[in-house]
């Protein structure tokens, strides 16, 4: 009978159930048996896990441009998929000249675009201090953990970036108590969620905190999304595309990782995965934003 209830509280929310199952398995691995990954194991799991979770929700891209027309013939997919290609290298471009202001854009873009899993929930302002609040919990609890992975970003120039957001932890732990109250009042599921949120950022290491919400929440939430404004006889051209955009993001990751000139792993890994959600993550963006003043945004 508990079990039958469970089920039913988590029915309309399935990445909810998928966020509470991978943060109780991971508590009892981490925490209660102490288990701990090497560092270049955490890194081969956040980039496997981030190609099967994370790189499928953004690869429906084309087929929304194409769904509410922004393109609607060969040419014009030959012209959005020429700009998107454009800005991604651009942000790459950008990034490698100016890699401390890069960084410090893409966790303020991450943070306000993650803190829309809580729209429902929180106002506009409430959600981007959530956000704030998101990206930097780590940095607290996991300094010198997030401080290699912000030096392999930004050429060991991150130090004023990491103190910025540590001595913010004050503002973080006033605003935390409130913004669950908010999420309480509005959905428990969303409380639960960052409840948990915040519990993880102090029991896990920071990569495996960022795996578990990035994988089993966001990108799961945002799929379903997607997903659920398919029409059925559409299902199978759609998952053919999301197959093959993400397979030939994985060809160029793999080629760029073999002819990085780069001697550590570590670093390879770290600056393909995250320089490459950046360069993805502005342009898909951009076309929430063109979706949103067609007042399509509901469809993302």
């Amino acid at each position: 009978m508990i079990n039958v209830v469970k089920f039913k509280f988590f029915k309309n929310s399935p990445e909810t159930f998928s966020y509470v199952l991978a943060s109780f398995f991971s508590y009892i691995l981490f925490v209660l048996f102490n288990f701990n990954f090497s560092s270049i194991t955490e890194y081969f799991l956040l980039a496997i896990l981030v190609s099967v979770f994370g790189l499928p929700h953004g690869a429906l891209d084309t087929w929304v441009a194409k769904e509410y027309g922004i393109y609607k013939n060969n040419l014009g997919f030959f012209v959005f998929n020429l700009i998107y290609v454009t800005i991604s290298i651009t942000i790459i471009i950008i990034w490698l000249y100016f890699p401390v202001i890069s960084l410090g854009g893409f966790l303020i873009l991450s943070g306000y675009h993650f803190s829309e899993d809580w729209k429902k929930s929180l106002l506009f302002l409430d959600r981007l201090l959530l956000g704030l609040i998101l990206i930097s919990l780590p940095v607290f609890f996991s300094y010198d953990e997030v401080k290699e992975i912000y030096d392999f970003l930004s050429s060991d120039k991150s130090k004023k970036l990491l103190d910025i957001q540590y001595h913010l932890a004050p503002l973080y732990f006033i605003s935390i108590p409130y913004l669950l109250f908010k999420a309480f009042i509005k959905s428990k599921i969303h409380f639960i969620e960052l409840l948990i949120l915040v519990m993880s950022s102090y029991f896990f290491s920071a990569l495996i905190y960022f795996i578990i919400y990035f994988c089993f929440l966001h990108s799961i939430r945002h799929y379903r999304k997607n997903l659920s404004y398919i029409k059925k006889n559409n299902i199978h051209k759609v998952t053919k595309l999301v197959v093959f955009n993400t397979l030939v993001i994985l060809a160029l990751s793999a080629a760029i990782f073999f002819f990085m000139p780069v001697e550590m792993v570590e670093e390879k890994i770290i600056k393909i995965i995250f320089i490459g959600l950046a360069a993805l993550t502005v342009p898909h963006m951009l076309l929430i934003l063109i979706v949103d003043k067609l007042k399509l945004a509901d469809i993302l």
